[in-house]
């Protein structure tokens, strides 16, 4: 079985930033944050514990972080964040519904994103290749447990396309369960190895190549932003996203 084990620090479409409320009275932005913003369920990846500032009546000024950028927004009285495939569609990114797949291709110098989202018990596959002229490509499938054989059929069809092919990188996403290893850690693992064996195997995959396999929760933790999702960013340096977290292929 191929290891995904890379974990870093998430890619996330803004930044915390410190706010501060000077004056007798709090504003109607400070009102706000105050009433909607301490259980932020909107923060970007899971919880973000904000300092409640002390709110008394002698208050002068109250201090605390929360997130800024053009993608945030107030809707009914309460900081909401746009969801992955509004933000996505947005910048551009070309988007993947299920039982679908795409493609998209740069020249030196240029850059494109590709992604498919809402995996909730699907198989997703992102493969970028590189070729001799320096251009790239970035493919992404997402198919869903009755469409197997077709998401084979359409892996191999990508993985057999080598005219030109210097390098080739892929991550697959597959639906996890948690497990105890022998050293006693609990850790996620492919829920079908079996299913999972068979598409590496239609890929003409095995360990050793620049492949790397992201076994998923499937349980829904809301407000955190990009679970579900599997993303390319072509470039000068191509990366790949599970979750919004870069794999590395070191």
């Amino acid at each position: 079985m191929i290891k995904l084990n890379n974990m870093e620090t998430p890619k996330l479409p803004f930044s915390l930033e410190p706010y501060s409320s000077q004056g007798d009275d709090l504003s109607a932005l400070d009102e706000k944050i105050v009433s909607g913003m301490f259980n932020v369920a909107s923060s970007p990846y899971g919880s973000i514990d904000l300092a409640k500032p002390n709110l008394t009546s002698e208050a002068s000024e109250a201090v605390y972080e929360v997130p800024l950028g053009p993608q945030f927004a107030f809707a009914d009285d309460r900081l909401r964040m746009p969801s992955f495939y509004e933000i996505e569609s947005e910048a551009g990114t070309k988007l993947i519904d299920m039982d679908d797949y795409g493609s998209v291709d740069v020249h030196s110098g240029d850059t494109a994103k590709i992604a498919t989202f809402g995996l909730c018990g699907c198989t997703a596959v992102a493969v970028v290749s590189e070729y001799l002229d320096g251009s790239k490509s970035a493919h992404v499938q997402h198919f869903s447990p009755v469409c197997q054989e077709l998401s084979k059929s359409v892996f191999r069809s990508v993985m057999t396309k080598n005219q030109g092919v210097v390098s080739r990188k892929v991550v697959v996403m597959v639906p996890g369960q948690w497990s105890q290893s022998g050293d006693g850690n609990t850790i996620i693992v492919p829920k079908d190895q079996a299913s999972l064996d068979s598409l590496l195997e239609a890929g003409n995959l095995s360990d050793g190549d620049n492949a790397r396999v992201c076994s998923y929760d499937e349980s829904i933790c809301i407000g955190q932003y990009g679970q579900g999702t599997l993303m390319v960013e072509l470039g000068d340096e191509p990366v790949i996203y599970t979750e919004m977290y870069p794999v590395k292929f070191d």
